[in-house]
């Protein structure tokens, strides 16, 4: 499966939400591009430095983390990224396989405004992003 294909903001679609996916699972990745390709501009990165510096140049509505990255810890990515002037608002999941009692409150605690857990069902998973989108809108 060819993912790079899938992402790149030179496609992307100005009316859509942009969205930035840091996720170093290859399988996992691709679901989730095949997944909101149709109704946001999404990119992807595969690891927390190449997601910084990802912000560094563009600017996103959303963004969905993994917790576990190869390089560095998914929380220790957010706190890089809110320091980025235009991003201290910015919604984000952390979207994980971190399931055990106590995730939750503790990536919420870290800075995530939403959380949810590996595997999803697409219905959830699409809600989730919704709701992170709609209520960050306001503000």
């Amino acid at each position: 499966m060819d993912i790079n294909s899938m992402t790149g903001s030179e496609n992307a679609n100005t009316s859509l939400k942009n969205v930035l996916l840091i996720e170093d699972d290859e399988y996992c990745a691709y679901t989730i591009l095949k997944l909101l390709s149709k109704d946001f501009n999404i990119v992807h990165k595969f690891n927390g430095s190449e997601g910084i510096q990802e912000t560094g140049n563009n600017m996103y509505d959303l963004l969905l983390l993994d917790i576990g990255l190869k390089d560095m810890k998914g929380t220790d990515v957010l706190k890089e990224i809110k320091n980025i002037p235009g991003y201290e608002n910015t919604p984000s999941i952390a979207v994980t396989a971190f399931a055990m009692l106590g995730d939750k409150d503790r990536f919420l605690d870290g800075g995530f405004n939403y959380y949810i857990s590996k595997p999803f069902s697409i219905a959830e998973f699409k809600k989730l992003i919704n709701t992170a989108l709609a209520s960050h809108s306001k503000e």
